[in-house]
This record gives C-alpha cells, structure tokens and sequence, in this order.
C-alpha cells in the first residue's frame, strides 16, 4: 500500500487495486488515507511540516527562525 500511495494514487484507487488483485479487506477508504499520513508524520519526526521544510531547505535551521532573516 505504501507503495500505492508514494505513486499518488487516491484511496479509492488504492482499494480497487486491491480488490482486482484478488486481495480481500475490510479496510475503508478512511484506513487507506490514514497510511499516506503515517508515513507523513513519521517523516517529520515530531516538528511542524513547516520546520520541516525549514530545515530541508536550510540545513542549519535550527530552532530559531529569526536568525534567518537578521
């Protein structure tokens, strides 16, 4: 399903992929989303997905956005 997801498809087309596959589920179109967000938040290791990017994007932001920008 990871997989599935990191390719972009939607939820919906995740479970039918999976239903033509022969695989049988009880899972939702809910559970299905909540795994994308998983990996999501595991990614960001406990920071906001805008530190996040912060420090993607500047290495050596830190904690203190200002010193960025003085």
């Amino acid at each position: 399903m990871n997989t599935f997801a990191k390719a972009g498809l939607s939820s919906s087309q995740i479970l039918t992929t999976l239903r033509t596959q022969g695989i049988e589920t009880t899972l939702t179109s809910k559970d299905v989303s909540n795994v994308p967000q998983k990996m999501r938040t595991e990614e960001l290791n406990g920071i906001s997905p805008i530190r996040w990017l912060l420090q993607v994007i500047h290495p050596s932001f830190q904690n203190d956005c200002c010193c960025m920008y003085t």
